[in-house]
């Protein structure tokens, strides 16, 4: 094996069909043709002087070098990117993405952008909208806000505001509710935000009761939940303040006031090592503004 390393230019044909396990896919995201991208890898082996892939018929599989080497090429690539995007940023308008729940986006920072375009119109501040936790490593966010407890060690978090998680429905079912107290909420439909954990066993043992219900229904997010709790299909958890103007217009009530009450928090997130530039912490900055103001909404 040679001592000199490779071309640069021939990581990328490499990488992408490492990382895709295929020639075809890996020429269609780079918008070339397949035997280019064959044609590359082959240069590539010849030069290393070791197979990177094993070929059976129309199927690849990397060996124990080109797993090796598939590393180093993603790192490579991937600080090539980071660092091209940097300089982007830096050539013009700096740009801060933040990852956030549809609910967050849609209830609280969207309504609010005309006032940060306003006060910083040289910033492109962008909402990103994903249920999943944002991944650093993979995603481009700059930062996430998160609601939760704050037990995040591996990444910076910084507290936007205190919250709490209740029970909300339609006023109609809250009536009922009311009526019969508490252990009607285990005869009634429960809603849940997110259809890969029960978001309402939590709730339930720190509320001090247990759950039978009849009826549940699962939706992918907090957003579609609480819309589903507002057409009077059951009870969800909404968490305060972001859900207060629900609560003020009436579209929601809160069942068994303070007594149903979880106390969390809204949380900004960012990578543990990063070093906010100053674009970033005036957006940073204007929402812990944004949801401080929200908090001293009335409840």
């Amino acid at each position: 094996m040679r001592q000199a390393p490779p071309p640069i230019q021939l990581l990328p044909a490499f990488e992408a069909a490492a990382r895709l396990e295929s020639f075809s896919k890996a020429a269609q995201e780079l918008n070339v043709t397949t035997s280019a991208v064959s044609q590359q890898i082959k240069t590539l082996e010849g030069l290393i002087e070791a197979p990177l892939f094993r070929r059976e018929g129309r199927r690849t599989t990397l060996t124990e070098a080109g797993r090796q080497y598939a590393q180093t090429a993603h790192k490579v690539l991937d600080e090539h990117r980071r660092g091209y995007a940097e300089l982007v940023r830096n050539q013009g308008s700096p740009v801060v993405r933040i990852s956030t729940t549809a609910q967050i986006a849609f209830d609280v920072i969207i309504p609010a952008l005309p006032d940060f375009q306003n006060q910083h119109p040289d910033i492109d501040l962008r909402v990103e909208t994903s249920d999943k936790v944002v991944d650093f490593e993979s995603d481009r966010s700059d930062a996430g806000i998160r609601v939760g407890f704050g037990e995040w060690p591996e990444l910076n978090s910084q507290l936007l505001c205190k919250a709490v998680g209740v029970p909300v429905c339609a006023p109609d079912i809250h009536a009922k509710i009311e009526a019969a107290g508490i252990s009607e909420t285990s005869r009634s439909t429960l809603i849940h935000g997110r259809s890969t954990s029960n978001d309402w066993a939590l709730a339930a043992e720190l509320l001090g009761f247990s759950l039978n219900p009849q009826r549940q229904l699962y939706f992918e997010n907090q957003f579609a939940a609480l819309t589903a709790a507002e057409s009077s299909l059951g009870i969800a958890i909404g968490v305060k303040p972001i859900v207060n103007h629900r609560l003020q217009n009436g579209r929601l009530k809160q069942l068994f006031g303070a007594a149903g009450e979880v106390p969390m928090g809204v949380y900004l997130v960012s990578p543990k090592h990063s070093q906010p530039s100053k674009a970033h912490q005036q957006a940073y900055e204007w929402l812990q503004q944004l949801f401080s103001k929200l908090a001293a909404t009335v409840k």
